[in-house]
């Protein structure tokens, strides 16, 4: 039987600016596209963001209106890790709202927390709820706690390579009603000990009143253990799914998210994870992508071996015993 064809969302840049016309690379892939995700300017989300902006604001909300008219559903982030003094506030539940009547009309509502999902499920019943990826669900036992709030979530990144881990979670999710969704090329390290850490300094991006410490190496663990070669297999021991090998997880998700709203090259990761091919270096594909930092060397998307797709596909995630990678 031959598997679906994959519905993607691709993420609006954070500065459409800065980047080739957006509108005009949707449709141009619009066949492949169900979804576009975006944040508002000026407010916390998974991902660094700009200070508010009125030309912004009505560039975005222009954007959405044309990507409506492709047919394509539009999905508002709520998904910063962190919303400080005000995650129980008043002035959060306004805001949200004030974001929310500015933008409608929505189809969907991604967010990391469970208040804005009851802010939403209580205030704006119309619209769909889904957990962000940046919860990390790994387990039938994390989405029951939350199945009351969410109508479809992100499997964490650090299992979702496993096939038998996700049959699990999309055989319970469909059991219950619920959509279950993965993000194909995040480049982040699996079982990264610094991601909450990372999460919550993007959140504050925007009121950090001195970013400069003084240090010479960026407290992240990617860029500090991957500067050393003898630990760049980490970089395949990650999180990301070849565009070649998509087709198997195709029929165990509803949605595969593509990281694209600080990418460089948005049509080319359009282009290889549509197509199931890429010619040249993988990194290039990833958010964050590591070219950089490993070059010369590459990551030849062609040149993996034959069983790199069943010894993935079967990977448990424990590393430290294994040397296949």
């Amino acid at each position: 039987m031959t598997p679906p064809p994959p519905r993607f969302a691709i993420g609006y840049p954070v500065h459409p600016e800065q980047a080739e016309d957006f509108v005009a690379m949707v449709d141009d892939y619009r066949d492949h596209i169900a979804e576009v995700y975006y944040s508002w300017p000026g407010e916390a989300s998974g991902r660094l963001s700009g200070p508010p902006d009125v030309f912004a604001q009505d560039r975005l909300v222009h954007d959405l209106d044309r990507f409506r008219s492709m047919g394509l559903a539009t999905d508002l982030l709520f998904n910063a890790a962190c919303y400080g003094d005000e995650a129980l506030s008043s002035a959060l539940v306004e805001r949200i709202s004030t974001i929310i009547k500015a933008v409608a009309p929505i189809d969907v509502i991604t967010t990391t927390s469970p208040v804005i999902a009851q802010i939403v499920r209580d205030r704006h019943p119309g619209i769909a709820l889904r957990a962000s990826v940046n919860l990390r669900l790994r387990s039938v036992e994390a989405f029951e706690p939350i199945a009351d709030l969410f109508d479809a979530w992100y499997v964490a990144r650090d299992v979702q390579r496993n096939l038998a881990t996700l049959k699990t979670l999309a055989t319970w999710s469909r059991a219950h009603g619920k959509q279950l969704c993965l993000l194909a090329n995040s480049g982040c390290l699996r079982d990264c000990p610094t991601q909450s850490f990372h999460d919550n300094l993007v959140a504050h991006s925007l009121t950090m009143s001195d970013p400069g410490c003084g240090l010479e190496v960026a407290p992240f663990a990617c860029q500090r253990h991957l500067a050393a070669p003898e630990h760049r297999s980490a970089i395949l021991q990650a999180t990301w799914i070849r565009p070649e090998d998509l087709a198997l997880y195709v029929p165990h998700v509803d949605l595969i998210k593509l990281a694209t709203r600080q990418h460089e090259r948005p049509r080319a990761v359009l282009e290889a994870y549509t197509s199931a091919s890429w010619p040249g270096n993988l990194l290039d594909l990833l958010e964050p992508t590591y070219s950089t930092l490993i070059a010369p060397l590459i990551l030849n998307s062609r040149a993996f071996p034959q069983d790199w797709p069943t010894q993935t596909a079967d990977c448990d995630g424990i590393c430290h015993r294994c040397d296949y990678c």
